[in-house]
Order: C-alpha cells, then sequence, then structure tokens
C-alpha cells in the first residue's frame, strides 16, 4: 500500500516541477517579449512563430561564438539597439544576427517592424 501511495506522491511531485518549469519559461518568455519590443509584436500576431524565433536565438547563443562583426544597415542598427537580444545575438554572432534579422524583418510585416 505504500508503495503506491509514495508512486503517487512521486508522479504529483513530477507533475508539480514540471507546471512550475513550464511557468518559469512563459515568464522568461514574456520578458523577453518585453524587452524586445519587435518580438512582442511578432508574439501578438503569430505566438508560435515568435516562439520560434526566440528558441533560435537561444540556439545561436549556445554556439561557440564567432567575433567577426558583419556591416549594418541603419534600420538594421536600430533594430539590434531597440532589441537588446537581437544586439547579443550580433555581438556573440553577426552573421547568425543578420540571418536572424532577415526572418525578424519578414515576420513583422515585410521587412519593416
Amino acid at each position: 500500500m505504500h508503495l503506491v501511495s509514495r508512486r503517487r506522491l512521486g508522479a504529483a511531485v513530477l507533475a508539480v516541477a514540471a507546471l512550475l518549469a513550464g511557468a518559469a519559461r512563459a515568464d522568461a518568455t514574456d520578458d523577453a517579449y518585453a524587452a524586445n519590443p519587435v518580438l512582442g509584436r511578432i508574439a501578438r500576431r503569430d505566438p508560435a512563430k515568435a516562439r520560434k524565433l526566440l528558441d533560435d536565438i537561444d540556439a545561436a547563443l549556445a554556439r561557440p561564438a564567432s567575433r567577426a562583426l558583419a556591416p549594418l544597415a541603419g534600420n538594421d542598427r536600430a533594430l539590434l539597439e531597440e532589441n537588446p537580444l537581437l544586439g547579443k545575438l550580433y555581438i556573440h554572432d553577426a552573421s547568425a544576427a543578420l540571418l536572424l534579422l532577415r526572418r525578424v524583418k519578414e515576420a513583422a510585416g515585410g521587412g519593416k517592424p
């Protein structure tokens, strides 16, 4: 009888841990959208696309840094300044940032976020 109770308790603990982890991820995602206005705008229109962009930024930041900087157009520079996560990615890996910026601009509405 104790074995069944312990199993149920274990399952309940795992379920609560999963819920807390999900809530923490949701809070981090909300914080990322609040700190990065273009991603927030994309999230309001297409949450799945915004989530994918955030996941891709996280994945790029997890790879080894490539410190070579690439030239920026004025509107790209403004996006990096207004969206610190994108700026962080540019410093970490400029090539990945420029590819992602193209996707962000498309997702935000035809290149004009």
